[in-house]
């Protein structure tokens, strides 16, 4: 493991932190080095990049190559106080060597490793994490900021351990206050009359006897459901989902979403469907980070459009809703850690 992580070390912020920015300074104007405060910035740069290595080496169980990623999510050290210390470590790096050796041409590089850094962590990393460690990573997303470090460390000393599991008949009878609980959120999106719906019990006693209803559990409480149905062949359509209020803003939904799909993924499944508001930012946005994409309304198949024109029917607003999807990878291709609650 030590091996693997030098060599990652070497192949990756080595090149882009020090072989090129040296190759950068050795073929532009030679300046003499000043060393205050781009040596102490350098430094600093340095430090850190190997602490947050460590890290990942000692708490991560892995290294900094995307093809030995952590197997654990990392929030020591640094982490406590901003996501991404290690690319913070590499950019005050490249800034050290900009002012040490007076060079516009690596400050220029360092902006262009910067927007780099920022889209690959958007576009690709954030993505794997939260497929990867589910309701962990939402916690901690939750608390600490991207790029902006926090003062004061970041301790999870209030953590609560949530169990996804497929309701038991007992759970039934929560689900609809769970429902009307969460329903109050979207006032000013969705009529009075559809606030005030709720899945009438014998519907939910059948979905539990068909598997078709999963639960989080906070102790033995059932905090958030999803409700699933099988509207194709080789799809499954995530129904609803709700978590109570009270317990939001902890990575339950998403812990749930991911269940849905590693579960529709297991039984062959060729995507996982939804309909959901467009504009309530915990609704379309919030899929759309966890790999799920619009479905253009020309494109949606009879069921999909049957769906709709039932929830127009209902009072929702047709423009304020869409349709998404997520394609399923094979299971062996699939992001490691699919569906762990």
């Amino acid at each position: 493991m030590l091996l693997r992580a030098l060599l990652a070390f070497v192949a990756l912020p080595g090149v882009v932190a020090f072989v090129v920015p040296l190759l950068i300074a050795a073929t532009g104007p030679v300046h003499r080095p000043t060393f205050r405060p781009g040596g102490g910035l350098a430094l600093a740069g340095g430090a850190l990049l190997l602490w947050c290595a460590r890290d990942f080496l000692v708490a991560g169980q892995g290294t900094l190559a995307p093809w030995d990623p952590p197997r654990r999510l990392v929030v020591v050290g640094a982490y406590r106080h901003v996501r991404n210390p290690m690319y913070v470590g590499v950019l005050t790096l490249l800034a050290g060597w900009a002012m040490l050796f007076v060079s516009w041409r690596l400050l220029a590089y360092a902006v262009v490793v910067a927007g780099a850094f920022h889209v690959r962590v958007v576009r690709r990393e954030e993505p794997w994490l939260a497929a990867r460690f589910g309701a962990d990573w939402q916690r901690y997303r939750a608390h600490v900021r991207r790029w902006w470090p926090r003062l004061v460390p970041w301790t999870d000393g209030d953590r609560r351990s949530y169990a996804i599991v497929a309701a038991r008949p007992g759970d039934v009878a929560a689900i609809p206050a769970i429902e009307l609980a969460a329903a109050r959120l979207l006032a000013g999106y969705a009529p009075e009359s559809v606030l005030g719906e709720s899945s009438s019990v014998d519907d939910l006693r059948r979905a539990q006897a068909e598997e078709r209803l999963l639960v989080a559990l906070d102790g033995d409480a059932p905090v958030g459901f999803a409700l699933i149905e099988r509207i194709a062949a080789r799809r499954t359509h995530l129904a609803e989902i709700d978590v109570l209020p009270s317990h939001g803003r902890r990575g339950i939904g998403a812990a749930l979403v991911h269940a849905v799909c590693a579960a529709a993924a297991g039984r062959g499944d060729a995507e996982v469907t939804l309909t959901t508001f467009r504009d309530v930012p915990w609704n379309m946005p919030f899929y759309a980070r966890l790999g799920f994409v619009e479905i253009p309304r020309a494109e949606c198949d009879e069921v999909l459009e049957a769906i709709l024109r039932d929830e127009a029917a209902r009072g929702l607003e047709p423009q304020r809703r869409v349709a998404m999807r997520l394609c399923l990878r094979p299971a062996e291709q699939r992001i490691p850690g699919v569906g762990a609650a």
